[in-house]
């Protein structure tokens, strides 16, 4: 399948909602299937966006200037789907600069990380991305010779000649 999502950014550029709206009528008149009008900044405005719209026909927007909606909130509205992009990207940097800050502090406090990770699923991150499966696909499929070449100076376990650790991280 495939989804044509035609955006317009009228309303940010300083043509106002009623141009953005008119862009995003005229997108799904020439076919899109979605419409984006980026930067509606009040619940009135999103819910104006809405009642312009055909039904599931909305894609919106939740960060920059645009209110923050519930999963409820947003399905009463009729927002057909909705993103929230750099919401993780947000997340993994504030987790990265606040640990830096405490290994300046402390360059030996990556233990006390550790050891407060240590029950999450990403604690081994050997584990969570995978790598035991590849090495169980490597064990299986790649000739002896290409294996052992491969992990002949490895000194963390994972020794082509020690299938065993493939499954521990599985």
């Amino acid at each position: 399948d495939f989804l044509v999502i035609a955006r317009t950014d009228a309303k940010g550029a300083g043509l106002g909602l009623d141009e953005a709206l008119k862009r995003a009528e005229a997108f799904l008149e020439a076919g899109a299937d979605m419409a984006f009008v980026e930067g509606p900044e009040t619940v009135e405005e999103v819910e104006r966006v809405c009642r312009a719209l055909p039904p599931g026909s909305m894609f919106y927007n939740q960060t920059g200037v645009s209110p923050k909606f519930s999963q409820k909130q947003l399905t009463e509205l009729g927002v057909a789907i909705a993103i929230a992009p750099n919401t993780m990207t947000r997340c993994a940097v504030t987790a990265c600069y606040d640990l830096a800050v405490k290994l300046k502090e402390d360059p030996l406090h990556e233990g006390v990380f550790n050891d407060a990770i240590s029950e999450h699923a990403c604690a081994d991150i050997h584990a969570f991305s995978g790598f035991g499966k590849i090495r169980e696909l490597e064990d299986r499929y790649l000739p002896a010779d290409q294996l052992q070449q491969k992990y002949a100076n490895a000194t963390h376990g994972w020794r082509a000649e020690d299938p065993a650790n493939s499954k521990k991280a599985m």
